[in-house]
């Protein structure tokens, strides 16, 4: 059995299906909390006017520091690691710096905005057929301007660009296929 290669398209499937389901390999910011920061101040000593930055005998530090030194840590590449690779390769492409922290946000908003944007609102589906009654106002046309022993192609390209046309500014190729199935159907 032939196996597909390896394509952008087939991981980002493979994201998709199973990446709701992998599992967290890192403590969440509520364990770092409370394994690495001051427990918060209460009442009563918030109004003693102590400040929150002040130290303390446990060592730990607050929330702040400890989001800034996880996000120092999350934010870095190491070249040694593969994913880290691949990620300092998409700064490359879009030549955005890695040390920058926005050019992180910017990367992750491309990445986001390919994969979540959402889709232009429209009316589904295939385009409109032809009705009947175009069919018939084609071949009037046609029939009204002698072309009949034109070719589809040039027929087509007078119509389009004849302001007194009722196909004026429309696909020129389309108006071609119409005007050969016409022809088929033996109608002009």
């Amino acid at each position: 059995m032939v196996r597909k290669t390896d394509s952008p398209a087939k991981r980002m499937r493979q994201l998709r299906h199973h990446g709701h389901k992998a599992k967290q390999t890192f403590p969440s910011f509520n364990e770092f909390v409370s394994k690495y920061c001051k427990p918060p101040r209460d009442f009563y000593s918030a109004l003693s006017g102590l400040d929150d930055n002040s130290p303390d005998d446990s060592g730990k530090m607050s929330e702040g520091e400890l989001w800034d030194m996880l996000a120092r840590k999350a934010l870095s590449l190491d070249d040694d690691y593969r994913g880290d690779r691949e990620i300092r390769r998409a700064f490359e492409y879009f030549k955005l710096d890695h040390r920058n922290p926005y050019s992180w946000h910017l990367l992750v908003s491309y990445f986001a905005h390919v994969e979540f944007a959402e889709k232009r609102k429209g009316t589904p589906g295939a385009k409109a057929k032809w009705t009947v009654d175009a069919l018939l106002k084609l071949r009037d046309e046609i029939k009204k301007r002698n072309l009949e022993n034109v070719g589809a192609r040039p027929a087509a390209k007078h119509l389009v660009e004849d302001k007194s046309s009722n196909f004026y500014g429309r696909g020129i190729e389309a108006l071609r296929q119409m005007i050969g199935e016409l022809r088929r159907a033996r109608a002009c």
